[in-house]
């Protein structure tokens, strides 16, 4: 997990949104994407916060195959109300 860089490998979802928001993630695991409409992503808790998978980049080089995540920080309560 690290802050994102806005003109990163998000910058065109990121255009016109606050980018201390947001976070990037890395990892293996495939986590579920915000559809619109369609269903919530997955919600992550780190350091105490919650943060819903909102874009996710495939890097399926062969080598190290992992995933790039866009995380949006979200209210406690909201999150919860998510997972029940």
């Amino acid at each position: 997990m690290q802050p994102v860089d806005g003109n990163g490998s998000f910058r065109q979802y990121l255009a016109g949104r606050k980018p201390h928001d947001y976070l990037e993630a890395i990892g293996e695991a495939d986590l579920l994407v915000t559809e619109e409409g369609e269903h919530n992503g997955a919600i992550v808790l780190c350091g105490g916060r919650y943060y819903e998978v909102v874009q996710r980049q495939e890097w399926l080089n062969g080598v190290i195959n992992h995933y790039e995540y866009l995380l949006f920080v979200m209210k406690e309560q909201d999150a919860l109300a998510l997972v029940g």
